[in-house]
Order: C-alpha cells, then structure tokens, then sequence
C-alpha cells in the first residue's frame, strides 16, 4: 500500500518535531524529506519506516499506479 511520509506520521500521531527527534535530525531536515522522500539516507529511511511502523518499501519506494 503507497502512503506518504505525512500520511504515515499523522496515523501514528506525531508531530514533524516528534519524529525528527525520533529518528536524530533537525524539524528542518525532517520537512524537507517529508516534501521529497529521496532526499532521505537509507539509515534515516530505515528509521523512519521503524517510527511509524510502516514496511519501508511502502513509503520510500511504492509508485502510485495511477
């Protein structure tokens, strides 16, 4: 199932600050990756897919078939 950055975060109800602390990096860094997944590390991908608990190939990977 294809779910972004955001959706992902607001399900499991964190903040951008919340995760960001969560997963070592600055709210700033955090935001930018949430607007352009790609600019994620494969640790930070990792850990964040880890945080919300969703498969990482599902929200760094997965293209919308539409």
């Amino acid at each position: 199932m294809v779910m972004t950055l955001k959706a992902a975060r607001i399900i499991k109800g964190y903040t951008q600050d919340e995760l960001a602390k969560m997963i070592g990096v600055s709210r700033a860094t955090y935001m930018a990756i949430e607007k352009s997944p790609d600019r994620a590390t494969i640790k930070m991908a990792k850990d964040i897919s880890h945080a919300v608990g969703v498969p990482l190939d599902d929200l760094f990977f997965a293209k919308d078939p539409t």
